[in-house]
């Protein structure tokens, strides 16, 4: 099987991130949005190639502490094969590499797959926020790592 190769993202790849956006979520996130994150020089932007084919991308914010992950999505033919998993270890090493105490998200109630891939990754779940997606109200649970900086 060919590797997957995790790397920054590039303005340049954003036709093949803003694919995947809009076939990942009912309510994507639009080019400028997408644009304005991948030239933000707080943002941590990663995409894992296979083959030379872009499938998957994770953006997080970086803060003072804590790195915030933004949008996390990934081909849907190849979900559920451990893409996600390794750009989400990519942000954590990250973050740990250069002294983040945490890595925190937003994910829909509903999305269930989500949640357990972040609880397999020792994420928690620590609070609610209760009609945070605005498209449907639905509750967005905040699910946080603590990390060991320099570990």
């Amino acid at each position: 099987m060919v590797p997957v190769i995790i790397s920054s993202a590039q303005l340049s790849d954003l036709p093949k991130i803003l694919e995947i956006e809009q076939a990942s979520f009912p309510f994507p996130w639009d080019r400028a949005t997408l644009a304005a994150t991948l030239s933000d020089k707080y943002c941590l932007n990663l995409v894992a190639i296979r083959d030379g084919v872009l499938i998957g991308y994770c953006f997080a914010h970086q803060m003072k502490a804590m790195i915030h992950v933004l949008n996390l999505a990934v081909r849907t033919q190849w979900r559920r094969s451990g893409i996600a998993r390794e750009l989400m270890n990519a942000v954590i090493r990250w973050a740990e590499e250069h002294g983040k105490e945490a890595v925190f998200l937003e994910v829909r109630r509903s999305n269930l797959a989500a949640q357990s891939l972040y609880q397999s990754l020792t994420f928690r779940t620590v609070c609610t926020w209760h009609g945070y997606y605005s498209d449907i109200n639905e509750d967005a649970h905040i699910m946080l790592k603590t990390l060991q900086p320099g570990h």
